[in-house]
């Protein structure tokens, strides 16, 4: 096994690890839709696309968010899903491209609602993904958009971008690269 090998397995071991602790597992990289890459590493950043609360059975909550108590679970439970379907994107793009994630430079919410929701919810699933990636303790304020439309209905995505270090090895050119 090559040193980059070690170090990307070892990346993806931790992240799997903290995600199973909190209950959680993570689930196969989704493919975008057609026009999409899930991530492409560009001048040492990892930037991730929008990730939808989709499992392999379609989305889990669809349509716009209008009165947060009769949302509340299914919001919290969508979030999760996309930051979980991030963070496979992640750990695949760790893999293929011997690239370790340092830490988040940008983390953007979009959820299909006119109501002003609670930045709490996003700040928790935001410090979550920062917890099961960098080793860092510098907090990411996530920006949150509401929207009138999201990909295949569904109520929200996630999209980020992520400072990354090469594993030092003798095919580390990163300037650009995709899936």
């Amino acid at each position: 096994m090559s040193a980059e090998t070690c170090e990307t397995s070892e990346f993806e071991q931790r992240v799997t690890e903290f995600v199973s602790a909190q209950g959680l597992s993570l689930p196969l990289v989704l493919r975008p839709l057609p026009t999409f890459v899930p991530w492409r590493l560009s001048r040492g950043m990892l930037f991730l696309s929008g990730q939808a609360c989709l499992d392999a059975n379609g989305p889990l909550a669809t349509g716009p968010v209008r009165r947060l108590d009769a949302y509340d679970g299914r919001l919290d439970a969508a979030l999760t899903l996309c930051a979980l379907n991030l963070l496979a994107a992640t750990v695949e793009a760790s893999l293929k491209e011997a690239v370790i994630p340092v830490r988040w430079l940008q983390l953007r919410f979009f959820v299909r609602t006119e109501i002003a929701l609670p930045e709490e919810r996003f700040e928790k699933v935001a410090q979550f993904l920062q917890e099961a990636v960098s080793t860092e303790a510098q907090p990411i304020a996530p920006t949150i958009v509401g929207v009138t439309q999201l990909p295949l209905d569904s109520t929200a995505t996630i999209d980020g971008i992520l400072k990354y270090s090469p594993v030092k090895g003798p095919y580390s050119d990163h300037s650009i690269s995709t899936p």
